[in-house]
């Protein structure tokens, strides 16, 4: 149980807009989109470029799904049903596809369940993903294991610690590594605030500076008391 709740994701994808395809365009990161698949074709039997193509539709377009050996994957598909993908538009050959998207099935007027938010992506093998354990499969497991998962868990941040006496630049560093990396991020990314490069990355610095100078001034105000009890 304890491997499994420190199993922790890689990165978070935002789930919470569906996309049109009209919006896609080739440097957007994982987005959802809502259709219908159509003309469903075998390529490449019998060879190292083996896959399954399909078409992926809503009112504004299409776009081309693919799956590299994967019938299994297309086998339950139904060309009647609205589907939620989730994945990443890359260009191949001209156009834009989604390789191995994430999928759900939706009834009409209904919105699809477990797409709001943010979603943790897991780092997966592809023997991983041919049994069904997808990130969404190890997302959902981990979210159960949490659920019944009654002990309290030991806190490991720099406050515990700082007063415990333990060694805390072992996370402290990379915490505040952290805080610059997500600030600029945050400041420059073109879903988020997108300003300027330069002026994130020093509002970005000047960020995580100040967190460090009050986590150290924190520091030494733990390690003083401690001393004056001691």
């Amino acid at each position: 149980m304890e491997e499994l709740l420190t199993y922790f994701p890689y990165r978070y994808v935002d789930r919470s807009h569906i996309f049109r395809i009209d919006e896609i365009d080739g440097a957007m990161p994982y987005i959802l989109l809502q259709g219908r698949f159509s003309n469903f074709q075998e390529v490449g039997k019998g060879t190292r470029g083996h896959r399954i193509t399909a078409w992926f539709s809503d009112e504004t377009g299409t776009i081309e799904c693919v799956w590299f050996k994967g019938l299994k994957y297309v086998a339950n598909i139904s060309t009647e049903k609205q589907y939620i993908i989730f994945g990443k538009p890359q260009p191949f050959n001209g156009r834009l596809n989604i390789t191995h998207p994430d999928l759900e099935s939706i009834k009409g007027g209904e919105e699809a369940e477990d797409y709001e938010g943010l979603m943790p992506m897991y780092n997966t093998t592809e023997a991983m993903k041919r049994a069904g354990m997808t990130t969404k499969a190890m997302a959902k497991i981990i979210a159960s294991a949490l659920e019944t998962h009654k002990a309290p868990f030991a806190e490991t941040l720099p406050a515990y610690l700082m007063k415990s006496s333990k060694w805390m630049w072992v996370t402290f560093v990379p915490a505040i590594w952290m805080t610059f990396v997500c600030t600029t991020y945050i400041l420059v990314a073109p879903e988020a605030l997108e300003l300027n490069y330069t002026l994130g990355v020093c509002i970005g610095g000047a960020v995580a500076l100040t967190a460090a100078i009050l986590g150290l001034v924190h520091y030494s105000k733990v390690r003083q008391q401690k001393a004056v009890k001691e």
